[in-house]
């Protein structure tokens, strides 16, 4: 259903209704936000059931490329004692 509705606006923009254009650009970075919290939360509450494997598979690409695309980015930095841990957050030096 969502894509024919992507599809008849996108025919709309064709058609000359370019300012349409930049709706589809924002409809883009909304359905990016709204996959990465879906994986963020579904990892949170199943993570038996979200593994990168499965996610993988349930988005037609591989575990490698769904755990680089949507997985946590950890920078390695270390402020005045304290570093990141692997989850992301930081951790205090004792």
């Amino acid at each position: 259903m969502m894509a024919r509705l992507i599809r008849a606006h996108m025919l709309r923009v064709i058609e000359g209704d370019l300012y349409d254009l930049r709706e589809f650009y924002e409809l883009r970075a909304e359905l990016d936000a709204a996959i990465q919290t879906a994986i963020e939360r579904g990892r949170q509450l199943q993570p038996g059931a979200w593994s990168w494997t499965n996610i993988g598979d349930a988005l037609g690409v591989s575990r490698q490329a769904a755990q680089q695309r949507w997985g946590v980015r950890v920078t390695r930095v270390i402020v005045h004692g304290a570093e990141p841990c692997h989850e992301g957050k930081r951790t205090e030096a004792v």
